[in-house]
């Protein structure tokens, strides 16, 4: 893990900061063309060289920054499973194991159950149709399912969906006064959940 990542993986792209998402790892490009938000992708052969000094290119380290949020259960793991005998600290250990599993597993059940969440949302719309100056920040983070934040600015609206991404994350988006997803504030894992962000908008 590349403890001077802040600093070291950080590129100013004029008024922009280039920064790698908690799941980056390795050589980073942006694919975006300029005067866009940043789209950081995975580098390979068939794209521009790769160089740290290019002004698009950013190195994420060898291990995702989302590892940094585990370290404080490592820890709290052990407070709670070290004992003054083996036999108790092996079966601690292993409550603490099997329960985390099983919480593990009862979350992934919940999502294939209700894949957009079990509340919905307010509309953008009044119920006259007369259009209010809103943003909606819709996103989708793995340990807490759907998020959504209505803001009166787009500058807030950037500012939620940036802060969005604290590890986990499989989709974002930002959603404007006329009910259309911003071109340059979008992003998701893949197609598939491209489609889930824009039905859970709908």
């Amino acid at each position: 893990l590349n403890s001077s990542k802040t600093i070291e993986n950080s590129v100013h792209m004029d008024n922009l900061l280039l920064t790698c998402a908690t799941l980056d790892v390795g050589k980073m490009k942006n694919t975006a063309p300029d005067g866009h938000f940043p789209k950081l992708e995975s580098w390979n052969d068939n794209m521009t060289e790769w160089n740290r000094n290019n002004r698009g290119d950013i190195w994420c380290g060898y291990f995702p920054g989302s590892f940094l949020l585990n370290w404080p259960n490592v820890a709290q793991f052990i407070i709670f499973s070290v004992y003054k005998n083996t036999g108790t600290t092996i079966n601690l250990a292993f409550q603490g194991i099997v329960g985390t599993a099983m919480a593990g597993l009862n979350m992934e059940f919940m999502i294939k159950l209700f894949p957009y969440g079990a509340s919905g949302h307010k509309c953008l719309y009044k119920a006259d149709g007369v259009q209010d100056n809103q943003w909606e920040v819709l996103w989708y983070v793995r340990r807490r399912g759907w998020s959504q934040k209505q803001c009166t600015s787009k500058g807030e609206a950037v500012r939620f969906y940036n802060d969005a991404d604290k590890g986990g994350l499989k989709a974002r988006g930002v959603f404007g006064p006329d009910g259309k997803i911003d071109p340059d504030l979008t992003w998701s894992r893949n197609d598939n959940w491209n489609q889930k962000l824009n039905a859970r908008y709908q």
